[in-house]
């Protein structure tokens, strides 16, 4: 039995279908099998299909809208591999490696990822995350000067009586 987790429901034909799809280097895997565990495991793979930016100095990155596989990706998958493979959910058999799918499947009508070049920060960042500005006056400002002279003389008392205290717990120190 395979595991569902992490996995899509689609329902196909009365057939009634799991679906998981993973991210990899240039390519997308897809993987389908029937719930009823009868049918073969069905694989396939898409590209991104993404759009690409040049960055001017030779080197290109990508814009972060690529396709995003959903129930009518895989709905075409199913179609194809019961079309033009034979494919029978009822009966058992060898796993069926469709390899690459991009020629084969309608996918240019795909939903998209939202191109990073339309983020602006303001959606980015959420409001309360913003830094605000403190005005600080005069005496604050004294105030906060002060604080910190007083923190620095009592990190000196305490690195002066530290020493003293291992001495004396090690019983180092000379009796007078």
């Amino acid at each position: 039995m395979r595991s569902q987790k992490g996995s899509r429901k689609v329902v196909i034909e009365a057939v009634e279908y799991r679906w998981r799809a993973t991210g990899n280097d240039g390519y997308i895997s897809i993987g389908i099998w029937p719930v009823n565990n009868v049918g073969p495991y069905i694989q396939g793979n898409l590209r991104y299909h993404e759009t690409w930016i040049g960055d001017g100095d030779g080197r290109r990155s990508s814009a972060g809208n690529q396709i995003i596989i959903t129930n009518r990706i895989i709905r075409r998958i199913i179609e194809h591999a019961i079309a033009d493979h034979g494919y029978n959910p009822q009966k058992g058999g060898n796993e069926l490696n469709l390899r690459v799918l991009d020629d084969v499947i309608k996918w240019d009508d795909a939903v998209r990822c939202r191109p990073r070049e339309c983020e602006t920060m303001s959606e980015a960042v959420p409001e309360q995350a913003k830094a605000k500005p403190i005005a600080l006056t005069n005496a604050r400002l004294e105030s906060v000067l002060q604080e910190t002279r007083n923190d620095e003389a009592r990190l000196k008392k305490v690195l002066e009586i530290r020493p003293l205290k291992r001495c004396l717990r090690a019983g180092k120190t000379k009796q007078k």
